[in-house]
C-alpha cells in the first residue's frame, strides 16, 4: 500500500491506485587497475524513484489534481510503503512529483501516473504488526458460547494442548508462555474471545485467532481417556501422574 501527502503527520492511502513502485539503487565508481582482469569498485551516491498509476477520481484525498498540482509547486511530498494496515515493514521519505500524465480511452475510465525521485534517505522501520484476533475452533470458526465460552483449551497452530483457561486473562498467559511461541503476543483483549495480538514483522504467518476447543472437548485425568475419572492430587503419591489433557477415545 501507497500512503503519501504533502503532510508528514497526515499520510494517507492512495486510493484507486492500481499499481505502485519503489525502487532503489547505488551508484558504483569502478576503480579497476593494472593489477588483475577483475572490476573492482567502491559504493557512490544512493538514491531511489517512487513511481503509480491509478484512477482519475476526484473525490480522492490525494487524487490526480494534487499530485499534478504538488508537480507545479515544488511541493516536498512525503511517501510510506507498507504491506499491513498497521505496523510490519514500513519504507518511507520524501519525493518531488518529476513527471505527470493522464490517459484517457473512449468508454473507459481516465487513468493517471507519476513518476518521483526520492530526496534524502530512505527511511526502513520494522515494527510489530498489531491485529485483531478471537477464540475459534480449527477451522477459524469463532467458539460457541462468546463473549464466555469458558472453560476452554488452549491450543497452539500445531494442535498442541498447552492448558485450560477459564477466562481471557488466562488464554493471554498460556498462549504468551507457551515455550513455541516465538512471533505472537496478545496484549489485551475487548471481551471474552477477542485479542489484540502484536506479531513481530518477520513472523512466518499472520493468524487470524487463537486456538481453541470447548470445555467438553477436553477432560482432568489420568489419560484423559473417556471413563477415566481420576482427578489431580487424587492420591497424593508418588508416580501420580494425574493430568490435564484432550480426551482420547479408548
Amino acid at each position: 500500500m501507497l500512503y503519501m501527502n504533502d503532510d508528514a503527520s497526515n499520510l494517507v492511502a492512495v486510493c484507486h491506485s492500481r499499481s505502485c513502485t519503489l525502487e532503489y539503487d547505488r551508484e558504483m565508481l569502478e576503480t579497476s587497475g593494472p593489477e588483475g582482469p577483475d572490476r573492482r569498485y567502491l559504493p557512490g551516491y544512493r538514491g531511489g524513484r517512487v513511481s503509480a498509476d491509478g484512477l482519475v477520481v476526484y473525490q480522492d484525498t490525494v487524487n490526480a489534481v494534487s499530485v499534478l498540482e504538488w508537480l507545479i509547486g515544488g511541493n516536498p511530498v512525503y511517501f510510506k510503503f507498507t504491506s499491513e494496515k498497521q505496523g510490519g515493514v514500513i519504507m518511507s521519505g520524501q519525493m518531488y512529483i518529476e513527471h505527470w500524465e493522464e490517459t484517457g480511452e473512449m468508454n473507459s475510465a481516465a487513468t493517471y501516473s507519476f513518476d518521483a525521485p526520492v530526496d534524502g534517505p530512505l527511511i526502513i522501520d520494522k515494527q510489530d504488526i498489531i491485529k485483531q484476533v478471537y477464540l475459534a475452533d480449527i477451522l477459524g470458526v469463532r467458539l460457541a458460547g462468546c463473549p464466555n465460552p469458558y472453560p476452554v483449551g488452549v491450543l497452539w497452530y500445531d494442535g498442541t494442548f498447552i492448558g485450560v483457561a477459564n477466562n481471557a486473562g488466562d488464554v493471554i498467559a498460556l498462549f504468551n508462555n507457551y515455550p513455541g511461541n516465538q512471533y505472537y503476543r496478545l496484549t489485551g483483549t475487548t471481551s471474552g474471545c477477542d485479542f489484540t495480538m502484536s506479531i513481530k514483522w518477520n513472523a512466518p504467518d499472520r493468524p487470524n485467532w487463537v486456538l481453541a476447543e470447548p470445555g467438553a472437548g477436553f477432560v482432568i485425568g489420568e489419560t484423559g481417556r473417556v471413563g477415566d475419572n481420576n482427578v489431580i492430587g487424587q492420591t497424593g503419591n508418588p508416580g501420580d501422574n494425574n493430568v490435564i489433557g484432550p480426551i482420547e477415545t479408548p
